[in-house]
């Protein structure tokens, strides 16, 4: 964190637009680099939804009151 900037992407799935600081996946991708782009991005979101899964399991109470 820099004078309240984050440096760093975030992730997210093909409800949301891709943007510069959000990366989605490709909706046709192309045999090559953009498959694997597609493939790395899952992979990379599946780590971080199943971190949310714990990290809901193990606090129950936080994640209840919303």
């Amino acid at each position: 964190i820099n004078r309240g900037e984050i440096n760093g992407i975030l992730l997210g799935d093909n409800g949301y637009t891709c943007t510069q600081f959000l990366l989605t996946p490709l909706l046709h991708p192309r045999p090559g680099p953009e498959t694997r782009y597609n493939r790395t991005h899952v992979k990379t979101r599946r780590v971080v939804e199943k971190l949310f899964g714990r990290l809901k399991m193990k606090f129950r109470a936080i994640f209840n009151a919303f």
